[in-house]
């Protein structure tokens, strides 16, 4: 993943101060280095990386941010270093780290500082912080590194650095890293196919052709959604994904809860909104928060003098640093930008965009019967060209459970009209969903591995929030990162609803903290069937999150060495040898696993709630099957992290819960 430009301006303080590490991400600010001068103008993050430290040719696999680093039980030297480099001179003790394991959340199993600076754990330690100060290519480096045990569990362990500035924490999606385990040992099981086909009587009404015209939509609609779709990118050379300009923004606040909301409302009035899907902008681990985003909203005045920021493409010209970040909600896919003033008069000036078309579009109020639906925009091989795409509603397929979504608003499902085009690629991510009359009804966010589909939220659904939901009380909380795949559920008190994830099925909701995780393993492994229409995307959980490939800038640098010869690398699973071995310098190369299919083999529960011991047989240990009651013996598989919680949901009130539950074996399956 690129590595963003300059981020935060914080205020020039001169003198000394204190700097002490507290726990995740990293970034931008006017930091002091180890002599405590005070130097001009903002930090920057000039390159981020993290390698695996072996000798062995084989093995010197380096894992830029947005590549996960796989190590198979078979690796013997289990040591990544993480090493970044500043525009500055950074002391030592401002970086921190946080981490989220595959292990059961007990105290003996907690990473825990060490007498050297660093941090010990029973499956991972890590080493003290070391920042140099010489400058070399990229600027001053710091490194720190991970040592994984071989004992450590199967899954995903979520790692990330701060830095920690006179008490507050900065993070950096560039500083955020994962390590996947695959599990190897338990088999996958295939979901059975359901076959949603196109009823004859609907299919003689509607036009399979991607292009226009598009009868049920009319010229007027289509050319204005094109309009408020943009794509979005960082520093102009890649795509992270698709969004969309909305005028009615204030109806998607309360997903972000009651504090933010406030915050938001408090915006300038003429605040011009950008809505996409959360999963463009990697989180730490686990729960933690975007560390400035509170920072932003708290100085609506600065409003773009810090934070994140993104080029948008905007009816077909490219607008530097327009788009500021907000706020995402990762549960439900969601996230906001605001386009900066300076863009706003730079797309007035360009002609492209009148005023009313900055208004955006309208989000809809309900979803009424709408049988075939518009989707909009930029996937990654358009190269910067907006499509436009047609799917129908299958039956059952509004609400749906075929999601890896936990968020509480409904989920619906698309199925291609024209089987010839995918409906979901790579770069669609956070694009619009279109009805008859012009207005948003979902937005684009995975794709089932199974068919030629699309999984949307539905924004219809906004009005049905559980009221607490996100409340500033901590005890009253879901929370869920697709990228480690952790879930955590936190009910300490009678009155907190946290809603059922969207799902149409009915299901109490689970008391005290809950931490679930679901474990990967290779899709190809026992001849598992992918779809070549899935061979692109890294798939998880069944679906492919659609923002796609793997892009790789040209700062990527070791012992202040650059390690990649070009300035820009667009890597997927059919090109990596031959990046491998025309792009990658001294010796080192990137891993084919990280670029290999990847499916649910199971889920751990790794912290129990009310009514259980935090000792219980199967705290830990991988789940495969699931049955009914305790005189069933037909198992079913766990096929998501999502199918496996609602069915908790609904038996773990019972006395036997622990003994429907199957670890191994071919009974799991059956």
């Amino acid at each position: 993943m690129s590595v963003v430009r300059s981020l935060l301006n914080l205020v020039k303080r001169p003198g000394r101060g204190t700097l002490k590490a507290v726990g995740v991400c990293l970034v931008s600010a006017v930091i002091y280095d180890t002599a405590l001068q005070a130097f001009d103008g903002p930090q920057r993050l000039t390159s981020s990386v993290m390698w695996q430290t072996s000798e062995k040719p084989d093995e010197r696999f380096v894992y830029p941010p947005g590549v996960p680093a796989v190590l198979r039980p078979s690796t013997e030297d289990r040591t990544l270093r993480i090493e970044q480099y500043f525009s500055h001179p950074i002391s030592a003790d401002s970086i921190a780290v946080d981490l989220h394991g595959t292990w059961p959340e007990t105290p003996e199993n907690a990473l825990k500082a060490d007498t050297r600076g660093g941090w010990t754990g029973r499956f991972v330690s890590i080493s003290a912080p070391t920042c140099d100060d010489t400058k070399t290519l990229g600027g001053f480096r710091c490194f720190m590194d991970v040592k994984v045990s071989p004992s450590t569990p199967s899954g995903t362990i979520g790692l990330s650095t701060r830095l920690n500035i006179f008490g507050r924490n900065y993070g950096h999606q560039n500083g955020v890293f994962w390590i996947i385990l695959p599990e190897m040992s338990a088999p996958h099981y295939e979901r059975p196919f359901v076959s949603n086909a196109l009823p004859a009587t609907v299919k003689a009404s509607l036009n399979r052709t991607e292009e226009s015209p598009y009868p049920a939509l009319s010229v007027f609609n289509r050319e204005r959604a094109k309009r408020a779709t943009v794509q979005i990118t960082l520093e102009g050379n890649f795509s992270l994904g698709s969004g969309f300009l909305v005028s009615n923004a204030e109806t998607i606040f309360p997903v972000f809860g009651s504090e933010m909301s406030e915050k938001l409302r408090a915006l300038p009035a003429n605040t011009r909104f950008v809505v996409t899907a959360a999963h463009l902008f990697p989180l730490g681990y686990g729960f933690a928060p975007r560390g400035q985003i509170q920072n932003i909203l708290d100085n609506a005045e600065s409003l773009f003098d810090d934070g994140e920021t993104y080029d948008l493409l905007i009816s077909g010209k490219l607008y530097e640093r327009a788009g500021r970040l907000l706020v995402t909600n990762m549960e439900s896919d969601i996230a906001l930008l605001a386009l900066s003033p300076e863009a706003e008069t730079q797309v007035l000036a360009s002609g492209t965009m009148s005023e009313v078309d900055l208004l955006g579009l309208n989000i809809a109020r309900n979803m009424n019967n709408n049988v075939a639906l518009d989707v909009f925009g930029y996937p990654v091989s358009g190269k910067g060209v907006i499509t436009h795409r047609r799917g129908y509603l299958a039956p059952n397929a509004w609400p749906t459970d075929d999601t890896s979504n936990f968020g509480p608003l409904i989920k619906f499902k698309l199925q291609a009209i024209d089987t010839t085009v995918n409906l979901a690629e790579a770069g669609l991510s956070g694009g619009p969903i279109i009805n008859l009359n012009g207005e948003v009804v979902g937005l684009s966010m995975e794709r089932p591995n199974d068919t030629n589909s699309l999984v949307a939220v539905d924004l219809t659904s906004l009005t049905n929030l559980p009221s607490n939901w996100q409340s500033d009380n901590s005890d009253c909380k879901v929370v869920f990162n697709p990228f480690d795949r952790v879930l955590r559920i936190f009910k300490n008190g009678d009155s907190c609803s946290y809603g059922r994830f969207g799902s149409p099925q009915r299901f109490a909701s689970l008391s005290g903290e809950w931490s679930f995780q679901e474990v990967f393993g290779f899709a190809d492994e026992n001849g598992t069937n992918i779809p070549d229409v899935a061979n692109a995307y890294w798939l998880m959980n069944g679906h492919a999150i659609i923002n796609g490939h793997a892009i790789i800038n040209g700062h990527a640098i070791i012992n202040g060495h650059a390690i990649i010869r070009g300035t820009k690398l667009v890597v997927d699973r059919n090109n990596i040898d031959l990046i491998n071995n025309s792009e990658m310098i001294g010796g080192f190369k990137l891993n084919p696993d990280s670029f290999r299919p990847m499916v649910s083999k199971g889920v751990r529960i790794l912290k129990a709630g009310s009514n259980f011991v935090q000792t219980e047989d199967f705290l830990g240990k991988l789940i495969l099957g699931t049955r009914a009651n305790a005189e069933n013996t037909q198992y079913q598989p766990v096929y998501s992290i999502r199918d496996f919680v609602i069915w908790w949901h609904k038996v773990a009130g019972s006395a036997d819960a622990s003994v429907l539950l199957c670890y191994s074996g071919k009974n799991c399956g059956q």
